[in-house]
């Protein structure tokens, strides 16, 4: 007489969220992180056979970072009109950064359930840009320092020369593809059991993180992080800090908050015992 038992492989699909913090992690004299907000929305499919799990998907991501960036004053060299050279003069203050993206996210994890209701997964997820744009925002003062001149030159908007003024700036771009790595730790909970057929509905709540393995900086740049602009009347423009010709540094993401998801099994093979002689 034998005895054969066939273990439970279940199939799941359902839904997703995520709520985080976000940031990016550098190391730049010049610029301080000041906090940031991830959510996604994405479709989840799952694989269980006894404790292990198994869960790709896809995933739609916005992410919004904010970035201090200390304040400067600045010198340039130049040549007014009538071939006068002159210094001019700038200095920048509460200057802010920010960053918005939109993302498709790839996981690949891979995790097992233990104890009667806890869970994780780990493993890998892929990170690509659709779209990105940058908003820098900051308080300008400009001068013009005349050799000829005892005095500076201010308050003379058509000239390029005024008092404390915000000005902001507006860049468009996309970041590198990246691959993060993910790990999240959380409960699960049935409000209707089914052993058999596909109508159980699971709910999970995780916290999670990840961190970004490759450098997401794109190598075409905006611009200098300042630069003099002549398109109508003399002024200062900004470009974003992390985009900027000269700010040498790698960029990487990392994102810490909570998971949602609502799963429906679609499949189910019926866990048995048969004895035959």
């Amino acid at each position: 007489m034998a005895l054969v038992t066939s273990a439970q492989a279940d199939v799941w699909v359902g839904a997703d969220t995520h709520i985080a913090f976000a940031q990016m992690s550098y190391s730049l004299d010049i610029a301080k992180p000041r906090g940031g907000i991830y959510s996604s929305l994405g479709f989840a499919l799952e694989a269980q056979k006894r404790h292990f799990l198994f869960m790709s998907g896809a995933e739609l991501a916005f992410r919004h970072t904010t970035t201090k960036v200390i304040d400067q004053q600045l010198d340039y060299s130049m040549i007014d009109t009538e071939g006068i050279p002159f210094v001019y003069h700038g200095e920048i203050s509460g200057r802010t950064d920010f960053g918005r993206s939109v993302e498709l996210r790839l996981p690949l994890l891979f995790g097992g359930e233990f104890g009667k209701h806890v869970y994780f997964f780990i493993g890998p997820k892929v990170n690509i840009s659709l779209a990105a744009s940058t908003k820098q925002s900051a308080y300008l003062s400009t001068v013009g320092d005349y050799d000829r001149y005892y005095e500076l030159l201010h308050d003379m908007p058509n000239h390029g020369f005024h008092g404390l003024e915000k000005h902001t700036n507006k860049n468009d771009f996309k970041w590198n593809t990246d691959v993060a790595l993910y790990a999240e730790v959380g409960g699960w909970w049935m409000p209707r059991q089914a052993l058999y057929g596909t109508s159980a509905i699971k709910f999970r709540l995780a916290l999670f993180g990840e961190y970004g393995l490759l450098d997401v900086r794109n190598s075409k740049t905006t611009g200098r992080l300042f630069d003099v602009d002549n398109s109508k009347y003399m002024d200062i423009k900004m470009n974003y800090v992390f985009n900027s010709s000269g700010v040498d540094n790698t960029l990487h993401n990392y994102t810490i908050g909570v998971r949602f998801a609502v799963m429906f099994r679609v499949h189910q093979s019926p866990h048995c015992s048969c004895e035959w002689k």
